[in-house]
């Protein structure tokens, strides 16, 4: 929403003009602005919104899931399960570089029913915590699984993904 007056301490508007729109498929448009409060420093924000603009191309490896592609309203790699509710093990190969760097890195899965998952990277296991978010969304189709790590890279990286 847009402030009518931006003079509160609580005030967190800083546009008054409408989001950019972005042409979509088949003569559809898309909008949107993200906002949000961060303590990265603003010499380490250039390297978050390059990792946004031009985020590491993903592969699958393994039958367990199907990359979608990145959907850049969400930040975020759309991943589905071939049979929903039923999600197999699965590596998610982040070709990251310094042209096309990895930061914070959110997966959301389609499909992948209301199981948990164990998370490793560069096949080192990860705990939930400070470091791993996990959640799931439900959906009209069924449950959905968000994964959010914490992860900076100028290199490839791995996640492994493993139904528990």
């Amino acid at each position: 929403r847009f402030a009518v007056a931006a003079d509160l301490v609580t005030h967190f508007s800083i546009s008054y003009t409408d989001p950019p729109r972005h042409g979509g498929p088949e003569a559809t448009t898309w909008a949107s602005w993200i906002y949000g409060v961060t303590e990265v420093p603003h010499e380490g924000l250039a390297a978050l919104g390059r990792s946004w603009a031009r985020a590491p191309r993903l592969a699958v490896q393994g039958a367990g899931l199907r990359a979608e592609g990145y959907d850049l309203s969400q930040r975020a790699y759309i991943l589905s399960c071939p049979e929903p509710g039923r999600p197999a093990a699965a590596a998610c190969d982040l070709q990251a570089s310094e042209e096309t760097p990895l930061r914070d890195v959110v997966l959301y899965i389609k499909g992948w029913g209301d199981g948990n998952v164990a998370v490793k990277i560069d096949r080192r296991p990860v705990e939930r915590g400070q470091g791993l978010k996990i959640g799931h969304v439900r959906t009209i189709e069924g449950t959905d699984l968000i994964i959010w790590v914490k992860q900076a890279s100028a290199r490839p990286v791995r996640i492994d993904l493993e139904p528990r």
